[in-house]
């Protein structure tokens, strides 16, 4: 019997193949990042052509999605990692700061309140009252956090 996509989905899981092989994309993008130029060259742009396909009417095979998102996403990104970027109000990354994400990216928590995610609301809390403390705030301020910037 073929299995059903939830079957697929428990089966990649349990697998971690799909995962392995991103990792491996991610240390060979961690490999050449400081090589590259910031800014992509015009023929890793002009590659991006690549994503504009019709809606699949079935799914995709994950090593054929991470496999394009590698060969044609990878060099089409800014390189901000190694303090080498200084545009808009973006930074580079700290190692140990990807490091956190990629394993917060595993937890897959929805962080909006204690019952979804006690492990984020504790962190929340914690940087909260960093904040207060690092910019001398009064005890009864409160912190709201949010994604994305402005």
């Amino acid at each position: 019997m073929k299995p059903n996509m939830q079957q697929k989905l428990l089966l990649q899981l349990k697998d971690k193949t799909v995962f392995s092989l991103a990792q491996e994309y991610a240390m060979s993008y961690l490999d050449d990042a400081l090589e590259r130029p910031v800014f992509p060259a015009q023929d890793a742009l002009d590659l991006l052509s690549k994503f504009d396909e019709a809606i699949p009417v079935s799914s995709t095979e994950p090593k054929d999605i991470l496999n394009q998102l590698h060969t044609y996403g990878s060099p089409a990104t800014v390189s901000t990692l190694g303090g080498r970027y200084f545009g808009f109000v973006t930074g580079s990354a700290l190692p140990i700061g990807l490091a956190t994400k990629h394993l917060a990216t595993y937890w897959d928590q929805a962080p909006a309140m204690y019952v979804l995610s006690p492990i984020s609301s504790k962190l929340e809390a914690v940087v909260e009252k960093w904040l207060i403390e690092l910019f001398n705030l009064t005890k009864r301020t409160c912190a709201e956090f949010v994604s994305g910037t402005s």
